[in-house]
């Protein structure tokens, strides 16, 4: 069983539009090889208000055949 970090930074930009930046932060859990969980926060703001989102814990199932 093993637990590993995950973590993205995005940003964009339209000229004198828009801007947009975010982070999400998360792990995944990787139970077995063939089975893992993985669960994320978040934090985007755009042209001033942040966006929050939280992302539940979701199964993926590995398929290396």
């Amino acid at each position: 069983m093993k637990v590993r970090p995950v973590v993205e930074v995005f940003c964009d930009k339209i000229w004198m539009v828009t801007e947009t930046r975010s982070a999400p932060v998360g792990t995944i859990w990787q139970v077995r090889e063939e089975l893992g969980f993985d669960a994320a926060y978040r934090y985007a703001p755009v042209n001033g208000p942040a966006a929050n989102e939280t992302v539940p814990a979701s199964p993926s199932r590995n398929t290396r055949e």
